[in-house]
């Protein structure tokens, strides 16, 4: 079953074969208007052969059937549509795991949405459908977490990475109401500072895989970044058991890590967008997914590096199976 490197690019969704590199095609996109994208706040595809692809819009989850690669996926309709004030469902980043879609929620983002305040996941069956409601609601508030940037299903807990503390906090995923941490990440050993993205190998039954943070404030804020790896007993105020350091490109340019997506091998896809500053001419940034290997450590070159134009305005990254019929 081959699986494929998902982007969302403005409006847009385009999946990569996993092993692209250079200037590589998307091997398929949705576009179009019937596929009711618009702005994307988070995606996650399915690992467990059901063909879905899950994308969080600004009150709604569509979920997209992925089960032949032509020409026909690119004006998709959604599958499913979960949408409707009893969702609760405001900005919401999916993430799907075992049959349940668990959405981050961030209230401050959301121009309309239920009268709750701070951030909160929601847990929905995977093919909930229209207004339905959430089967438990944590609330986020009173464990600390003040802005969350990303969540992520790490060996069988709830990540959620927040960019007000510079810390990221682990929950039981059966947790339910106001909840509190089973776990932080969090101190000056940590090296986390600029947190941006997290993720972790695809999570199952009794795996222990370790936990990847990515950080914009790597060298100093000299625009470069960086991504520590914490093994899976990691806990309070521990140093990383490795860091990915991306290599200064020189004054003048700066590089931020976008999001994150791992392979259940260790390789670690990095969307990067960089700029690099020249008087006189108007700045651009360009955008690339720098796949780094299992064992990488210290500044270090990826082993190979997608490119081009398609790529510009990249938000969010994800891995899913497509069974091919």
């Amino acid at each position: 079953m081959p699986q494929y490197l998902v982007v969302s690019v403005g409006n847009r969704i385009l999946g990569f074969d996993l092993n692209a590199d250079g200037n590589a095609a998307p091997r398929w996109i949705i576009a179009g208007p019937d596929t009711k994208l618009g702005f994307q706040h988070g995606l996650d595809g399915d690992l467990d052969a059901l063909n879905l692809l899950f994308v969080g819009l600004d009150n709604a989850v569509n979920s997209y059937e992925i089960d032949k690669l032509s020409s026909a996926l690119h004006n998709l309709p959604p599958k499913v549509v979960l949408q409707g004030p009893d969702t609760l469902l405001v900005t919401p980043q999916p993430v799907y795991h075992s049959g349940f879609l668990y959405s981050l929620n961030n209230r401050f983002f959301g121009a309309q949405g239920p009268n709750i305040k701070g951030p909160y996941i929601t847990v929905h069956p995977f093919n909930a459908t229209y207004n339905t409601l959430p089967l438990r609601t944590l609330f986020l508030s009173q464990a600390g977490i003040d802005n969350p940037v990303k969540l992520a299903l790490v060996n069988e807990l709830l990540c959620v990475a927040d960019v007000s503390n510079d810390h990221v906090a682990f929950f039981d995923y059966n947790g339910n109401g106001n909840v509190m941490p089973v776990k932080v990440i969090k101190g000056s050993l940590t090296g986390l500072a600029g947190v941006r993205a997290l993720a972790s190998a695809p999570s199952f039954v009794g795996s222990r895989f370790p936990l990847y943070v990515g950080c914009i404030s790597a060298h100093d804020f000299q625009g470069s970044y960086s991504i520590n790896v914490f093994g899976p007993t990691a806990s309070d105020n521990v140093r990383p058991d490795r860091v990915i350091t991306s290599i200064p490109q020189g004054f003048g340019a700066r590089e931020e890590i976008v999001d994150l997506a791992v392979d259940r091998v260790g390789h670690v896809y990095t969307l990067v967008a960089y700029e690099k500053v020249i008087p006189g001419v108007p700045p651009r940034t360009v955008y690339s997914i720098r796949v780094y290997s299992p064992t990488a450590n210290g500044e270090t070159l990826p082993i190979r590096t997608i490119w081009g134009d398609a790529l510009d305005g990249g938000d969010h990254i994800a891995l899913m199976n497509v069974s091919v019929t």
